[in-house]
């Protein structure tokens, strides 16, 4: 580590005397505060995290306790607080994720610091400057498959605990991954919600999709039907969330991704209606978007989205040809 970073710049102009502590830096640890002491081979209670919420306020507390962000929000004279996102994080301080240091931050932030430590014999923080290897590491760590293991985790929280059970610490947990690199990927729990409801409408595009270009002897419409209406037999968690998440956020990249779904529907239609007027495979989809969506409320409303049988599909499908077939 070199040794003039800004950290030890803040503390030489302080006349605070220090010393410099090199250890081995893993992304990867449950917890990246508790991995520093271990490597130090100190107390972790001697290593303190730094984190950086939305006002911003930076909080300095010990490495094997948690941020209570009501708490921390109140200390700040705030009503509610939330971790900020890593890339604003980074601009902020100066620092990288992972090595944000308290000390020779780029902009001055209130610093809130843990009573305990106080008491402490000496402290341990990021200084902070990461080696090019580190650096390597931990880019190739954030662009590997951690994201597609961080949303396996999320999708199975939610069919198992449902929304309310799914917070980016049960992901950590669930992952063995650092919160903080759960917080890389996704800025707060709403971003994560929304993100699961896009991957819920990629999927839903692309099982229509599939079934439309692998029909044989059935129409475009019942063929995307079929697969609108199974997808939401076999993943119903994922389908409520979905539109719980379009309703009532309208985040852009929701409603983009529902209109690529639709767009495959209207695909599909198009099959068996593109001989009438230009609108008529849109306006048909429009119906039978709209139905299915009924169809898959109702069974959601009562309970029963595993009800959605393949007779039921099937009767359902073949209902909504004979009403388009039969103006």
């Amino acid at each position: 580590m070199a040794r003039t970073t800004p950290a030890t710049q803040a503390l030489d102009r302080a006349g605070v005397s220090y010393a410099l502590h090199v250890y081995d830096y893993d992304p990867s640890a449950e917890r990246i505060g508790l991995q520093a002491a271990e490597s130090l081979g100190v107390p972790p209670g001697m290593v303190l995290m730094t984190l950086v919420d939305g006002k911003p306020v930076c909080a300095v507390l010990p490495s094997d306790r948690e941020a209570a962000l009501k708490r921390l929000a109140q200390a700040a004279g705030g009503k509610s607080a939330q971790m900020m996102p890593p890339a604003q994080a980074e601009r902020v301080t100066g620092y990288k994720v992972g090595g944000i240091s308290p000390l020779g931050r780029r902009r001055p932030t209130a610093t809130l610091l843990e009573a305990c430590a106080l008491d402490l014999p000496r402290l341990f923080v990021n200084a902070t400057e990461m080696t090019s290897a580190v650096l390597a590491r931990r880019r190739s760590y954030h662009v590997g498959n951690v994201r597609s293991q961080l949303s396996s985790a999320a999708r199975g929280l939610l069919e198992s605990e449902g929304a309310s059970g799914l917070s980016l610490r049960a992901i950590a947990r669930r992952t063995g991954v650092a919160l903080g690199t759960v917080y890389y990927h996704y800025a707060d729990k709403n971003a994560l919600l929304s993100g699961l409801a896009v991957e819920g409408f990629h999927d839903l595009a692309e099982a229509m999709r599939e079934a439309t270009d692998a029909r044989e002897g059935i129409s475009g419409l019942r063929a995307a039907g079929l697969a609108y209406l199974d997808f939401v037999r076999r993943r119903p968690a994922v389908y409520g969330l979905m539109y719980e998440i379009r309703d009532a956020s309208r985040r852009p990249e929701v409603v983009e991704a529902e209109e690529a779904a639709f767009a495959e529907m209207v695909r599909a239609v198009a099959f068996d209606f593109g001989g009438r007027s230009p609108a008529a495979p849109r306006q048909v989809a429009q119906a039978i978007w709209a139905c299915a969506r009924g169809i898959a409320a109702l069974a959601i409303a009562r309970g029963q989205p595993g009800g959605l049988d393949a007779q039921t599909v099937d009767e359902a499908v073949r209902g909504l040809e004979i009403l388009v077939a039969n103006p």
